[in-house]
């Protein structure tokens, strides 16, 4: 199928902007919420796995073990604040700060893999600082302001989520997607296990049940989709596709509950969007080089 890459990303995409309503919904600590989701992950990454005929010593690879494990600490560390941002500020606000993960990406790039450095970097940062100061309207300069701690924690996922990426350019070419998603959820389960164990599971039915379909759907489908579309379109078609995320994030948000966008907001937003937008059109004016991104949220 001609158009079955771009389906599949932007499928995965619809998918991931819901997590903002999951948080919301749910009587479930961010951390919590994470290390609950990557438990079910992990088990189904395996189930899957070992059902396709996989070896089960495949799915812990010797060779890539100490990489694997910094991935799975930078996927928790992105996810606990990205969730956290979610929980403490508007939808609107947590995934445009989130999206400052391009920008760090050109930023880090460079150091980390010895990647040209991209001239549009500059006019990029200075986009996403203009779009960050037009969402500050309004908030207290206090660290017990709600709204300026999810803004922080949503562009501290934005970081962590770029080095995440530099990390999976090095894996995601050497490793299959099963093991690669039951190393990372694994990493995320064991780490927040001892806080889970003194938390105990929720004992309502509907909670358990909602945890259950984040695992499958969104932290192993969504992921599993996102993968096999990169195979089938180039990297800039599939960085371009990522802002569906946030824009039908914001609209989920709008439509479900009823957060509405103020205009410096809107434009602070666009601002930020286009920041990355930006880097992502330096980058496909490149060569082509090899580039995997991370295996999702």
């Amino acid at each position: 199928m001609r158009h079955a890459g771009p389906l599949q990303i932007g499928a995965a995409m619809a998918v991931w902007s819901s997590w903002g309503l999951a948080v919301r919904w749910l009587p479930v600590p961010p951390w919590a919420l994470t290390g609950y989701v990557g438990l079910v992950a992990a088990a189904a990454a395996a189930a899957l796995w070992v059902g396709w005929g996989g070896a089960p010593a495949a799915l812990w690879p010797r060779t890539y073990r100490l990489p694997l494990v910094l991935m799975g600490l930078l996927f928790l560390a992105n996810h606990v604040c990205f969730l956290t941002a979610y929980e403490r500020t508007t939808v609107a606000n947590a995934v445009l700060t989130h999206y400052t993960a391009p920008v760090f990406v050109a930023l880090i790039a460079p150091l980390a893999l010895g990647e040209r450095v991209l001239p549009v970097t500059p006019v990029s940062l200075l986009l996403a600082g203009a779009g960050m100061v037009l969402l500050l309207p309004g908030i207290h300069w206090s660290w017990e302001d709600r709204h300026l701690q999810g803004l922080l924690l949503g562009t501290a996922s934005g970081l962590a989520y770029a080095v995440l990426i530099v990390v999976a350019r090095a894996l995601c070419l050497r490793v299959a997607a099963l093991p690669l998603l039951f190393v990372q959820n694994g990493v995320v389960a064991l780490v927040v296990l001892p806080g889970l164990l003194l938390l105990g599971l929720p004992r309502e039915p509907v909670v358990l049940g909602a945890l259950v379909l984040l695992g499958v759907v969104h932290a192993t489908g969504a992921a599993l989709l996102y993968l096999a579309g990169l195979r089938r379109v180039r990297a800039q078609t599939a960085a371009i596709l990522g802002y569906l995320e946030p824009l039908l994030a914001v609209g989920l948000a709008a439509l479900v509950l009823g957060e509405r966008l103020a205009p410096h907001s809107l434009l602070g937003g666009g601002l930020i969007l286009a920041s990355g937008a930006l880097v992502v059109w330096a980058e496909g004016r490149l060569p082509k080089a090899v580039d995997a991104p991370a295996a999702g949220r």
